[in-house]
């Protein structure tokens, strides 16, 4: 798995700050997927993966998620607000 950084940007509107968060995928689309459902859906509890690659919640590509909870459904998640950290 690689490590992607992604920058959100806090709106007024939504009474929220600018954040960095973690997370862990295969590649960049499934992270940007993967953020997406998240922040922009609101969806924290849905589970990834098939029977025979096994079966994963958020927790497994995003260490925070749970503190990250609050912030889900109230964020724009853009491709250019994700980066890769380690190459």
């Amino acid at each position: 798995m690689n490590t992607y950084t992604i920058t959100l940007k806090g709106t007024k509107k939504n009474n929220t700050s600018d954040i960095v968060v973690v997370m862990h995928a295969d590649n960049k689309v499934q992270c940007f997927n993967l953020a997406y459902t998240f922040f922009e859906k609101g969806d924290t509890d849905v589970v990834y993966g098939r029977k025979a690659t096994g079966l994963r919640t958020i927790h497994a590509f995003m260490p925070d998620a749970d503190q990250l909870r609050k912030y889900a459904g109230k964020y724009k998640v853009t491709n250019t607000s994700i980066t890769r950290v380690n190459a």
